[in-house]
């Protein structure tokens, strides 16, 4: 009995990295936690047509959008541990944190780290039949018209930017909550809203037609992408140093070997030069690394969120 326990043993120890060599041997899932068209999504429908060649197997894109990318990270979370669903962590994964009193999740017990993808700024952007050419003259309009022109946002960076705005010059705008920015931005086109704050890559499209105007860019310096667009930093908002990410995560227990090879492919699905051309369009710089430097800057995000929701006299929901 005791010879058939051990040999049990023994062929279950051999079994799991054999698994673990193999992977992917099946389609994988990404989950994004916004709609399409939102930057999360944009950003993924490029780089999976990249990463399916170099896993090997099909990559089947899951959007599941709602409180700011709790409802598609607790769906990772309860996901079986084996690599076949990964979370596209968004600033949203640190920033729930703060702007949830009931937390599902834990960003820093319920995944596994893969790497880093990318980073973007936010943005302060209207219509381009605007009269307003810069952010000085939104704001102009805003102190002389209290509470009468609007701000669309869908999404938490978004709304930090938007609140940081009108904190900065002690102006008074309706603030307009959005699920995703796409819908932020169908209603700017649509004349419903003065302004929006996103991130840039759901603008990028309707600034390069000419429909949009973006008129200040997250962050102290200007970005190397669109070095045409002043920072909130020049434009009066000092201090907002505020930069959005994209990062791959597993659940919690997926095993290692399965994680390297993850990030090893990963890795060099953004370094390929087909992926990058199209990523600068939408804003993003690309960013990689190992699982430990993910989880040194989640844990540094999750402290800076703290502090921006507390500048920006937040409440939790």
């Amino acid at each position: 009995m005791y010879r058939l326990a051990a040999l049990f043993l023994c062929s279950l120890a051999l079994a799991l990295p054999a698994r673990a060599d193999t992977f992917p041997s099946r389609p994988v899932t990404l989950v994004v936690p916004f709609s399409a068209g939102a930057a999360s999504d944009l950003f993924a429908r490029i780089f999976t047509k990249e990463l399916k060649d170099r896993l090997g197997q099909p990559i089947v894109i899951d959007n599941k959008p709602g409180a700011n990318g709790g409802v598609a990270a607790e769906f990772v979370k309860r996901a079986k541990p084996d690599g076949y669903t990964i979370l596209m962590g968004t600033t949203g994964t640190a920033s729930n944190v703060w702007l949830f009193r009931q937390q599902r999740v834990d960003p820093t017990k319920d995944f596994e780290p893969v790497t880093r993808l990318g980073s973007i700024n936010w943005v302060i952007a209207v219509h381009s039949s605007s009269p307003h050419k810069t952010l000085a003259s939104l704001v102009d309009a805003a102190k002389a018209q209290p509470g009468q022109l609007s701000i669309g946002h869908g999404s938490a960076g978004g709304l930090i930017a938007s609140h940081t705005l009108l904190k900065a010059f002690g102006i008074d705008m309706i603030s307009v909550p959005y699920r995703s920015s796409p819908q932020a931005t169908t209603d700017l086109i649509g004349g419903r809203l003065a302004a929006m704050a996103s991130d840039f890559a759901s603008g990028a499209g309707y600034f390069a037609a000419g429909d949009m105007r973006p008129l200040a860019i997250s962050g102290k310096d200007r970005s190397s992408l669109y070095p045409d667009v002043p920072s909130m930093d020049e434009s009066g908002v000092k201090g907002f140093d505020l930069v959005g990410w994209f990062a791959a995560f597993v659940p919690a227990g997926t095993p290692k070997p399965i994680i390297d090879t993850l990030n090893a492919k990963l890795v060099e699905t953004m370094a390929a030069p087909s992926v990058r051309p199209q990523v600068d369009k939408l804003g993003i710089e690309i960013v990689t690394g190992t699982p430990a430097a993910l989880t040194e800057h989640l844990n540094r995000e999750i402290a800076k969120w703290e502090v921006f929701v507390r500048d920006a006299g937040l409440q939790p929901e």
